[in-house]
């Protein structure tokens, strides 16, 4: 389990948006369901903070206003979220999902087991992790999980599409990003 190799409690991912300019992601409530949050990209979250700034932040105690006021004088973090989920969040590790500088998501690596900050080793590792989703969201966008499509069928739509669509990344580089990624 990954969350286990992070040495964390949990791990969320939240999906970029650009059309409506929002991180998506799904809450693990108690009970096993989940609920849908929409962030905007900006500081008034963590997760907005990392997609605004495209910068990991490692914070040791997220209920710290002085510590995250040091990041950004107008970070919070929305203990709403802990109210809502039954969870406690403690310590937070933040990566952006990128792939040639643009933004795809935000993985967050939350609570060290150890309950302590977690270690430039972990952090390296989430940020290995990002880059490895982001190289999947992009295959994901440019055709697909590889299957055998001639050249002349035309590609079957995702929900990745809009990438290209929006000038957010051209074809050309995602192309070079799938080579890349294998």
């Amino acid at each position: 389990e990954i969350s286990k190799v992070l040495n964390s409690e949990r791990i969320t991912f939240y999906q970029y948006d650009p059309k409506q300019n929002l991180l998506i992601g799904q809450l693990l409530l108690t009970g096993g369901q989940t609920r849908e949050l929409k962030l905007a990209p900006e500081p008034k979250s963590i997760a907005g903070y990392v997609a605004m700034t495209k910068r990991s932040v490692n914070i040791t105690n997220v209920y710290d206003d002085t510590e995250l006021k040091r990041l950004n004088t107008n970070l919070s973090f929305l203990k709403g979220v802990d109210a809502r989920t039954g969870f406690k969040t403690r310590e937070l590790l933040a990566v952006p999902v990128l792939v040639s500088e643009n933004l795809l998501g935000v993985l967050q690596i939350v609570n060290s087991r150890t309950k302590t900050p977690f270690t430039k080793l972990e952090t390296e590792g989430a940020e290995a992790l990002a880059k490895a989703i982001g190289g999947r969201l992009i295959r994901l966008q440019v055709g697909g999980s590889g299957g055998s499509k001639s050249n002349n069928e035309p590609r079957t739509a995702s929900k990745y599409a809009f990438l290209v669509q929006s000038n957010v990344i051209s074809e050309v580089d995602l192309n070079k990003i799938q080579l890349q990624n294998g």
